[in-house]
């Protein structure tokens, strides 16, 4: 069973959409009619629908629509669209493309219980050649002085950024040992 509820895994789509288009973080709850606002907010609706299991009511509530008739009716037009329009069509592929390896989309979820996930949102590095490199999450700068002195430290923020991986101890309990 996943660990991540299916409003999450809306707002980590959101984030997604908001990276990708490299919008404002109020773009959802600003009051507008410019079409680059228009468009984020109609793919949002379209992939949050897509890659998740709410109703039309829910995502209606999420953006501030009327009812669930907008959704459905903004879900055929995205559709529409991508089928003339390259240039959405690539967009949305993109996405999706990010959702599926994000392990958000909900036939591809991710359980993150079962694997190790290393958080790389917020990290510290430390470069010894053009090839040689340390990264360290939740050291202090003082802790990483001690281990490896003289080497300057790079801070490294708002990444959205992680690695995963088969948790071991999982796998061997799974197996029985």
């Amino acid at each position: 069973m996943n660990n991540l509820s299916e409003l999450e895994v809306a707002e980590l789509i959101k984030q997604i959409v908001c990276i990708y288009f490299q919008a404002p973080d109020d773009a959802f709850t600003r009051r507008t009619r410019k079409s680059e606002y228009i468009k984020i907010k109609h793919t949002c609706c379209y992939l949050i629908k897509r890659h998740t299991t709410l109703s039309s009511n829910e995502v209606c509530k999420m953006f501030g629509l009327k009812n669930h008739s907008s959704i459905i009716l903004l879900v055929k037009k995205i559709e529409d669209i991508a089928s003339y329009d390259r240039e959405v069509r690539r967009e949305i592929k993109e996405l999706d493309e990010i959702i599926k390896f994000k392990g958000l989309s909900k036939n591809e979820r991710i359980n993150f219980d079962e694997f190790y996930y290393i958080n790389l949102d917020n990290f510290k590095s430390i470069r010894d050649n053009s090839e040689r490199a340390v990264i360290f999450v939740g050291y202090s700068d003082d802790e990483i002085e001690s281990l490896l002195p003289n080497l300057p430290i790079r801070k490294h923020n708002d990444t959205k950024k992680f690695i995963l991986e088969n948790d071991e101890k999982t796998e061997g309990e799974s197996r029985g040992k």
